[in-house]
């Protein structure tokens, strides 16, 4: 039976709080140690679900092209209206069970209502109203991390046998 792969989820209450800035920390942190696919997932409004794998394209820009710096083997951006996010990941999930992953770190709020990860961490700030994917999430968080009082290079994340530890 193929390991299946842990699975580390980061959401925010709303934008530009610095998910992918954890994100490429975590990667770079893990990145001798693990196989990591880092996904991007994007909410668009109308019915459409795409999967794309940009870790091979030079014309990649913006939060997918610092995620494959950081050292992402993989790197894939999903696009998909949020009743059809949950369809996304599971067809995501099968194709990178054959490409040997063993940690997947996913940049998306509204996943939380389809997945179970192993560690689902919500970044918030007292600045700004919550996003309602953030509203409906907070309670499942693992760790909530306020970024007005907090440096994001600080956390230190390890991934083990034993689970997913964030200090």
């Amino acid at each position: 039976m193929d390991k299946v792969p842990q699975i580390v989820l980061i959401g925010s209450t709303h934008k530009h709080l610095g998910k992918t800035t954890l994100i490429c920390s975590f990667i770079r942190q893990l990145r001798e140690e693990h196989r990591i696919a880092a996904i991007k997932i994007i909410p668009i409004c109308d019915d459409a679900c795409s999967i794309e794998e940009v870790s091979k394209k030079p014309e990649d820009r913006g939060d997918t092209r610092k995620m494959r710096a950081a050292g992402a083997d993989h790197v894939y951006l999903i696009r998909s209206h949020n009743d059809r996010i949950g369809e996304a990941i599971e067809k995501l999930l099968e194709l990178i069970s054959v490409e040997g992953i063993d940690l997947i770190i996913l940049e998306s709020t509204s996943a939380r209502s389809f997945i179970e990860p192993d560690c689902f961490i919500l970044l918030s700030s007292d600045h700004s109203e919550q996003k309602s994917s953030a509203r409906e999430s907070a309670p499942l968080a693992d760790h909530q991390i306020n970024i007005d009082s907090m440096d994001l290079d600080s956390i230190s994340i390890l991934s083990d046998t034993d689970g997913i530890r964030i200090s």
